[in-house]
């Protein structure tokens, strides 16, 4: 794979710290809650009550994973079609976030 190759692939990955099936806490309902790794707010000054300062950084424990990676996970675990992606900070991921929801809404308009 060339050096342009390269970029372009890590340009398509999304940085998870977790996944919850069947969460309660994240909308109406039970839905699939993936929480996205990195929030610059958190590293400088955290929001009071932040519950979860594990996403904070964007280095250490992480789970890298392609736009195509994380439709495909979706797809599989969220049976009733509710998904939530909570942080970190998610728009941070604006851009590839945006691919997985187009991507859903094509595969399934109940997404």
């Amino acid at each position: 794979m060339n050096s342009t190759a390269i970029e372009a692939d890590k340009r398509s990955m999304l940085r998870f710290i977790g996944v919850t099936k069947d969460a309660v806490t994240a909308g109406p309902g039970k839905r699939l809650e993936l929480f996205l790794k990195g929030c610059i707010r958190g590293v400088v000054n955290p929001c009071e009550g932040c519950f979860n300062p594990t996403t904070w950084e964007f280095g250490g424990l992480r789970r890298d994973m392609t736009v195509q990676e994380t439709v495909d996970l979706i797809i599989r675990d969220a049976w009733n079609w509710q998904v939530t992606f909570c942080g970190g900070e998610p728009l941070l991921q604006t851009r590839n976030l945006i691919k997985v929801c187009r991507a859903l809404k094509e595969h399934d308009p109940r997404f």
